[in-house]
């Protein structure tokens, strides 16, 4: 049995055509515009710092992102009450840059 064929429910207007192109043209330009190494870092480390918080927040973390921050910042912050939970940011984030650096290794061996 053939499956039924789909048809959009919209027309394609020059208009529309004129935005997907200028979309297309700034996403090019965007893509090939290289970011300065600093900036790219900051960037780098603004996500990272992010993403060990909410993943380990949804594990049931209670620290907040500035306490999350904190932690990842100052290896001799403690936080009472707290101490399992700034343990498990700082082994997240070393476990993060460990991933980055055999990926970069791995990256750089298939250049070779």
């Amino acid at each position: 049995m053939k499956a039924p064929s789909w048809s959009p429910r919209f027309t394609l207007t020059p208009a529309i055509a004129r935005g997907l192109m200028q979309i297309e043209a700034a996403r090019a330009l965007v893509e090939h515009t290289p970011l300065p190494p600093a900036a790219e870092a900051e960037l780098r480390a603004h996500a990272r710092v992010r993403a060990v918080h909410y993943s380990t927040f949804i594990e049931g973390n209670r620290l907040t992102m500035s306490q999350a921050k904190a932690a990842i910042a100052d290896a001799n912050l403690q936080i009472a009450g707290r101490e399992r939970d700034v343990s498990e940011v700082r082994n997240y984030w070393n476990a993060l840059l460990r991933v980055e650096d055999w990926a970069r290794r791995k990256s750089r061996s298939l250049r070779s």
